[in-house]
């Protein structure tokens, strides 16, 4: 279902920060300016109307239903433009829209962050007065920044259908969108005023293929060799915010990547929800399936790491340091520590190692993994009349969140019977899911979907000379000794690698660890089900490295590095720790690169933003016909005429541009301005005298104004608007004009007169700035 929001007036939904330094409250937007209403500040409103129907006996529920009906199986997004998808991928085609490298996009100059926020908002000046004296108090002055009176926004909502006594919970929602009818800062002061509706329909991309489908394992299938795995790729998106929450630490933080857990859980979820289709279901404490996928870690869920434009952003290995002064990096495993050199970790906590464009070395490209802060206010519990934090009651409290729009990419391990099973359950499409903290309104929404497995830009299989292989660690490991106590010993790590590499352990004793580069760290959580935390344990971190040598008289062949890349070493393994890389390339020096982007194709359906387009070209056309009457003037000399006109004559002049709003009337005026036999011109019901001094004034600067004396006309400001707007009709803009061209005809005509004002009193100011 969705909340269809419009707004009837302008409104200011808060973000408790601002853009820039011209507003003291300022609204939420994207990364590309297109706003946006976070769910809480919906469900927040929806929560105390609620209250209110209870105190009015329309609902008969407690403060306990209430919670509950606001908690569990709810969820709320945040409230989204109709056509928000359709800027965003506008936006990702006018960015990414590059010729080479390092080259500024063709279409920045038309289409940039500031220029999308003033389309869909503006800025409000408002002071307090002071009652005695009737003027402004000092300090008072505050600019806001507003969304635009008649915006509508769409929330997708979750809720159970029904209550514990069976009550329709959807009549439920729909009587309290009714009675909504503010939201956001200032509501009390004319902002905010909306009207609700509760629209039954889903999204098309929120639906999961009907493929999906939970099967049980048959009781006569056939066992399959439990050693030979497989594995799906899978990737996640969010089009929110989500909040992963250090596990350890500062819970408002969040991590990085998208635990393996997280994954394992929501699958889960999804398989138990097929499961209660089926009418013959009664638990699944007998059903051997769900056991063998989730609980016997038979199947591995790897955590999910950025990816972007194909490469996946892994922990930074421990074995690159980088000169703590200049921009060089060294491979320890190659090079001895120069003592004389001051070397630190590399700055970024994730890193994509892959092989240099230009040359044998490794290049480290690092992500552009977009974090902000996202502010949040508790009212006070017990009076809802205080609409805001005061120092005794209510909280004010902040999360770092990982920006709406990343991908992840992961892996699930395990038998082909097993991934069968997960593979219907995710289906072709995905599904919907919510991860982290606070996912009820605002945070956490993503899909989740399978991918075809693509030749990534990873290194090749060989062995290092030398017969050494290093090993590392892609998420953190938890060891357990022989007594079963945890112990982040890296000889365990080397017993259990000697299985997977088939090598026995007389033979074990030739292979060393020449070198290691070891951190660890704390692991632990919160168990919310038990609402108590996780047991804490030690365990080595991911980007750890060790260096193995392996005697000469043992072979490793190809297929036992791959088993190895599939094997997770430890406990915990079905939640992703444990997983390891065999470091597959030789490589004679480490640089950095910089991430680049593909070129983006033109997005369809652009036809239902033209006006957003059109508004933004005329921005531009704006400042480029102020910046040729900047030219216009500058060209002057001191000799020139025009440059000697009275300031009383401009100011005449600006004037009658003030005064009239179409081009026929402002015409007809300069038309007895320019004829010697008229004698006087009447403006606004007035008649005044024509001097002939004004009149030879006019004259000299009726060609700087466009205005064609022997024709009596105003002419050629056309020309000028076309040749202002003229990359909009070149090649390069063609993707885009094919699709709005006719609208951007109108609406530039339709603004002829607004530009030719702009430009004349631009060139006016200047005249009078030079005086």
């Amino acid at each position: 279902m969705k909340i269809k929001l419009e707004l009837l007036s302008d409104a200011l939904p808060g973000s408790g920060m601002v853009y820039g330094e011209l507003t003291d409250i300022d609204i939420t937007f994207d990364k590309y300016g297109f706003p946006y209403i976070p769910g809480k500040r919906i469900k927040g409103i929806l929560k105390e109307n609620a209250r209110d129907l209870i105190d009015m006996k329309i609902l008969e529920m407690d403060e306990e239903k209430l919670n509950l009906l606001f908690s569990k199986d709810f969820r709320l997004s945040n409230g989204y433009l109709a056509d928000y998808t359709i800027y965003n991928q506008f936006m990702k085609y006018i960015t990414y829209q590059t010729k080479g490298k390092d080259k500024k996009p063709d279409f920045s100059q038309y289409f940039y962050k500031s220029g999308n926020i003033n389309y869909f908002a503006y800025i409000r000046a408002q002071t307090s007065i002071e009652y005695s004296s009737g003027v402004a108090k000092k300090h008072s002055l505050r600019f806001l920044r507003v969304l635009k009176k008649g915006l509508t926004f769409y929330f997708e909502i979750k809720f159970a259908e029904k209550n514990e006594k069976n009550e329709d919970n959807k009549e439920i929602f729909e009587k309290i969108c009714k009675i909504t009818r503010k939201f956001g800062t200032r509501r009390t002061r004319g902002f905010g005023t909306i009207k609700l509706n509760l629209l039954n329909e889903n999204s098309d991309s929120s639906t999961p293929s009907s493929k999906s489908s939970a099967k049980s394992s048959d009781s006569n299938k056939e066992e399959e060799d439990e050693n030979t795995q497989d594995k799906l790729i899978v990737e996640l998106k969010n089009q929110e915010q989500i909040l992963v929450a250090n596990q350890i630490g500062n819970h408002d933080t969040t991590e990085y990547f998208i635990p393996g857990s997280t994954i394992l859980g929501t699958i889960a979820k999804k398989f138990i929800e097929e499961k209660k289709k089926d009418p013959n279901f009664n638990d699944l404490h007998n059903d051997n399936t769900f056991f063998d996928i989730f609980l016997s870690g038979k199947v591995k869920f790897s955590n999910l790491y950025p990816k972007a434009n194909g490469k996946i952003f892994y922990p930074s290995p421990l074995f690159i340091s980088k000169d703590k002064y200049f921009d060089k990096f060294y491979d320890l495993t190659k090079v001895k520590r120069p003592e004389e050199i001051d070397l630190v970790n590399i700055p970024s906590s994730l890193v994509s190692i892959c092989k240099s464009d230009y040359g044998d070395g490794l290049a480290l490209i690092t992500p552009n993994l977009a974090k902000s802060v996202e502010y949040h206010h508790a009212r006070p519990k017990h009076d809802r009349t205080i609409g805001h934090a005061t120092a005794d009651q209510g909280q004010f409290f902040q999360y770092e969140v990982i920006n709406a729009g990343q991908t992840f990419h992961g892996e699930i391990i395990g038998s082909s019977s097993y991934l069968e099973v997960i593979e219907n359950l995710l289906g072709t499409d995905g599904i919907n899911l919510t991860i982290g903290k606070s996912r009820s309104a605002q945070y956490g929404k993503c899909t989740l979907e399978l991918k075809d497995p693509q030749e990534l830009d990873e290194r090749k299989l060989s062995l290092l000379k030398g017969n050494r292989i290093i090993i590392t660690l892609l998420s953190d490991m938890i060891l357990v000794n022989e007594n079963g106590f945890i112990t982040p010993n890296i000889e365990i790590l080397l017993k259990e690698l000697m299985k997977v590499l088939n090598i026995d352990e007389d033979k074990a004793d030739g292979v060393n660890i020449e070198k290691k580069y070891l951190k660890y760290k704390k692991i632990g959580g919160f168990k919310y089900v038990w609402n108590l935390p996780k047991l804490q344990a030690q365990a080595i971190s991911a980007g750890s490295e060790l260096v193995i040598e392996i005697p000469k008289d043992l072979k490793i062949e190809k297929e036992d590095l791959e088993r190895v890349d599939s094997h997770f070493f430890g406990v915990k393994t079905k939640q992703g720790y444990g997983q390891i890389k065999v470091n597959r390339l030789n490589h004679t020096d480490v640089v950095e690169e910089k991430l680049e982007y593909h070129v983006q194709n033109v997005p369809e359906n652009l036809n239902s933003i033209s006006k957003y387009i059109c508004f933004c070209i005329f921005q531009r056309t704006k400042y480029d016909l102020q910046q040729k009457a900047h030219d216009e003037v500058n060209k002057l000399k001191k000799n020139d005429n025009v440059f000697n006109l009275s300031k009383s004559f401009i100011y005449r002049i600006k004037n009658l541009f003030g005064l009239y709003d179409n081009s026929a009337e402002l015409e007809d005026i300069f038309k007895k301005i320019a004829n010697e036999d008229e004698k006087t011109v009447t403006i606004e019901g007035i008649k005044h005298s024509i001097p002939t001094k004004f009149r030879d004034d006019f004259m000299n600067i009726s060609n700087f104004i466009y205005f064609n004396c022997n024709e009596e006309k105003l002419s050629g400001f056309d020309s000028l608007v076309i040749e202002k707007t003229k990359f909009i009709k070149s090649a390069k803009f063609k993707g885009i004009r094919e699709n709005i061209d006719q609208d951007l005809n109108k609406y530039l005509k339709s603004k002829e007169f607004e530009l030719y004002k702009l430009y004349c009193n631009t060139l006016l100011d200047d005249l009078l700035y030079k005086k």
